[in-house]
C-alpha cells in the first residue's frame, strides 16, 4: 500500500520563516487581526441589551398574576398595561 507525498511546507529553506501571500491565512483570527473592533463591541452591545430586555419582559409576563392579586386588580387590566407599554 503506497502513501501520498506529504504536502510541501510553507516555510521557506534558509529562513526557516513562514512565507505568506495576500491568499494565505490561518484561519478567522488571522482575517480580523488589524480590523477595528468598534463595529463588533457595538452589535454585541445592542444584542446584550436585546436580549436583556427581552428577559425582563419575559419575567413580566410570568408574574402577571401575583401583581394582579396583589394589587386587586383583574388580570386583563394588567395585560392591557402591558400592552400599552
Amino acid at each position: 500500500m503506497a502513501f501520498a507525498e506529504p504536502a510541501a511546507s510553507p516555510k521557506t529553506p534558509r529562513s526557516g520563516r513562514i512565507y505568506r501571500n495576500e491568499h494565505s491565512h490561518d484561519g478567522p483570527s488571522s482575517l480580523v487581526e488589524g480590523a477595528d473592533k468598534g463595529p463588533v463591541v457595538r452589535v454585541g452591545a445592542s444584542w446584550l441589551g436585546w436580549t436583556l430586555d427581552a428577559f425582563d419582559f419575559t419575567m413580566f409576563l410570568l408574574i402577571t398574576v401575583p401583581i394582579s392579586q396583589e394589587f386587586g386588580v383583574p388580570l386583563t387590566e394588567v395585560a392591557f398595561l402591558l400592552s400599552v407599554t
